[in-house]
């Protein structure tokens, strides 16, 4: 176990570095990483579909409200990104602006909800159909 003044040093060399403008590793991994090219396409495809069918902005969909048809239009995104595109989820939480683990949370309840409701399911293919992805799981080259 560190004694306090072992402590004090590296409390006082961790501010030392953030001084400097040097992050700390811990920080730099929690940094959002800049998505694909085809996954930012793709992602702005999908959120013109979502929006259009919840009858939202894209600002909303990636804004802070947190009111639920947002909630649950987010989330329909992200289950298109990842099921379509096969982007990762930090992907996913960049393009709607939110966090991984929020993300991670989210996305099974889509799943869930278009296997218990069969109109929910047809929305989901239409918006995908509309955004131009296949149901393959590939992007189109022309948007629907």
């Amino acid at each position: 176990m560190k004694s306090i003044h072992e402590r004090v040093a590296d409390l006082e060399t961790r501010l030392a570095d953030l001084e400097a403008g040097r992050a700390p590793r811990m920080i730099q991994k929690w940094q959002r990483p800049a998505p694909r090219q085809q996954v930012t396409e793709a992602g702005l495809r999908i959120l013109r579909a979502v929006g259009e069918a919840y009858g939202v902005k894209i600002e909303d969909l990636t804004g802070p409200t947190r009111v639920e048809p947002l909630g649950e239009a987010r989330a329909v995104v992200v289950h298109l990104l990842r099921r379509h595109v096969q982007c990762t989820y930090s992907e996913a939480a960049a393009i709607v602006n939110r966090t991984t683990s929020n993300v991670i949370k989210n996305d099974p309840k889509v799943a869930r909800k278009a296997a218990r409701l069969p109109r929910f399911a047809a929305m989901i293919e239409q918006i995908a159909e509309k955004a131009g992805l296949t149901p393959e799981g590939n992007l189109n080259t022309m948007p629907a």
